[in-house]
């Protein structure tokens, strides 16, 4: 077992809470849409449409940073949600962040982590500067000196997204001073079983991502991901009457 069965409990828990109150609270935002409503001659197809879209959207949102950070609660010394990493960042840096970026994305250099890492540290931290965009970090963790920063993506971006991942996890380095582990995190791999691959993702080292099981498996030990999936599936089959009958009173 990867977690614990408090660990599993708080996880169920948590699902179960987010699912009844986004049934209790769910309403269209609108009831007029023309145009789909004229294509998709179903209604109860289209609310179940509707609802699931939301709770898809909630997932997206922080259910995943949530089950996290229970997890991580158990497994590293520090675990945070929405963390603030520091707001300063030395001028150089953000220009050498530039640098790096537009390099790979114009294949005048490949993507390696290492590298681009002792380049932006080997960049004195001086003449500092306020850069509020990347400050925010939706999974963060510590175990000792060691720092973990995550952010939990949307499963398909496109290539300016990759981009802006790019960026984003090179100024969280910048930021730290140090080296750390920062990826872009997808939950799941939408390719499976198939390797992910998209357009954009070639600007992206290994080390920049952890995809589905590899990120799951990280938090928890071996076995978590599977582990999380068995949950989601408990959950989902012990709310489905509620759900679907939501559905049907729309």
């Amino acid at each position: 077992m990867a977690i614990t069965t408090d660990v599993q409990k708080d996880i169920r828990e948590y699902l179960i809470h987010v699912l009844d109150d986004k049934i209790k609270k769910y309403e269209p935002e609108t009831t007029y849409a023309p145009f789909i409503n004229s294509l998709i001659r179903n209604k109860p197809k289209l609310n179940s449409y509707s609802i699931i879209h939301s709770i898809q959207t909630s997932l997206g949102m922080s259910m995943h940073e949530q089950v996290s950070k229970i997890i991580g609660l158990t497994k590293f010394d520090e675990a945070e949600t929405q963390w603030k990493s520091e707001i300063m960042v030395a001028k150089k840096r953000v220009e050498k962040i530039e640098e790096i970026v537009t390099q790979i994305t114009n294949g005048t250099r490949k993507p390696d982590r290492l590298t681009e890492q002792d380049e932006i540290l080997s960049i004195k931290n001086t003449d500092l500067v306020k850069k509020k965009a990347e400050r925010i970090v939706d999974v963060y963790f510590r175990r000792g000196d060691d720092e973990f920063y995550f952010d939990i993506k949307t499963v398909k971006p496109n290539k300016p997204g990759f981009i802006s991942h790019k960026q984003r996890i090179l100024t969280w380095i910048a930021r730290a001073n140090k080296p750390i582990t920062s990826a872009i995190v997808f939950p799941y791999n939408p390719y499976h079983p198939e390797p992910y691959k998209r357009i954009g993702f070639e600007i992206m080292s290994p080390d920049d991502v952890m995809i589905g099981k590899a990120y799951w498996d990280f938090l928890g030990g071996k076995g978590c991901y599977e582990e999380v999936l068995d949950l989601y599936e408990e959950v989902g089959k012990s709310m489905w009457s509620k759900i679907e009958a939501k559905i049907d009173g729309v």
